[in-house]
Order: C-alpha cells, then sequence, then structure tokens
C-alpha cells in the first residue's frame, strides 16, 4: 500500500472506478474532456501498464471484428485500496513556482507576452464556453480552477508588456 499515485495516474484510476472498465482510448478522451489532466495517448497507455504491474488495474482483451483487438481496464480490489488510502492520506505540497512568462518579462520578451496575451485569452474564451455547457458541478469547478488560473497569467502578461 506503500505506493504513491497522484496527478494523472490517480485521474485515471478514479476515471476507470466511476466507469466500470474503460479501454485505454477511452480513457484517453475522458481524461482530458474532465479537465483534470492534460495527456497524450503515449502517457495515458504507459500509465496504465505501470498501474497494472502495480497491481491495481487488471485487463480483459475484447475482440473487435476487422479491426486490433482492445483491452478493457478494470480496477483491482487493491486498485480501490489504493485509491482510498490516497484519498485519506494524501497531502498537498506546494511545488516551486515556475513560469515562462516570468523568465520572458525578467528577459524582456515583449513579443512572448503579446502572442501569451493571445492565446491565453482565445483558451479563456474555449473555457467559458465549456463552463456554459457542462452540467456536472465538479466539472464546472475543475474549469472555474483553470479559468482562474489563466486570468491570473494573463493579468501578468498585459501588465508585464508596459515595462519589457
Amino acid at each position: 500500500m506503500s505506493k504513491n499515485i497522484n496527478g494523472l495516474p490517480l485521474c485515471m484510476m478514479q476515471l476507470i472506478e466511476n466507469n466500470e472498465a474503460l479501454t485505454g482510448y477511452d480513457l484517453t478522451k475522458l481524461v482530458v474532456s474532465n479537465n483534470a489532466w492534460v495527456a497524450n495517448h503515449q502517457q495515458v497507455y504507459r500509465d496504465l501498464r505501470r498501474l497494472e504491474e502495480m497491481g491495481f488495474l487488471s485487463t480483459t482483451t475484447v475482440e473487435n471484428i476487422g479491426k486490433p483487438d482492445s483491452k478493457l481496464y478494470s480496477i483491482t480490489e487493491a486498485g480501490e485500496q489504493q485509491l482510498e488510502h490516497v484519498r485519506q492520506t494524501q497531502q498537498y505540497k506546494m511545488k516551486p513556482f515556475r513560469s515562462e512568462s516570468a523568465a520572458m518579462q525578467m528577459a524582456g520578451g515583449r513579443n512572448y507576452l503579446v502572442s501569451a496575451a493571445e492565446k491565453i485569452s482565445e483558451k479563456l474564451d474555449e473555457l467559458k464556453k465549456r463552463l456554459g455547457i457542462t452540467r456536472d458541478p465538479a466539472e464546472k469547478l475543475r474549469i472555474q480552477f483553470e479559468i482562474d488560473t489563466r486570468n491570473a497569467e494573463l493579468s501578468f502578461v498585459e501588465n508585464s508588456r508596459n515595462i519589457a
């Protein structure tokens, strides 16, 4: 039980538990659409293999006619126990602050700051649309969290353009 999981593996295990079983393909789509973690399929499949090796997931092969067989991932009893252990014991750890925008502001990268403001504004528009159509309260909170974070960065880069 001493194996810690967090981040992407934690999201994946919770989604599998919520859905009883998922393919890696479906899991990749769900991880991104739930606004909890950004991951590509290579990261998802790497962590699925690792979680299976740790005994937290099991697989069932599903035969597909005319295309490759699929693996259906299910959470094991050990995986359920690990999820509960994480829920009960995991503590917040402050991570070191790192920001490409802050480094570019310090270096006088005005073009970077202008393009950052444009890209962040576009992302905010997308997030606000998603927030308007999402019904799940937990997902709404995750989207709002990203909106708040992006707004803070937008404020920083807009103010920094004036001094860079």
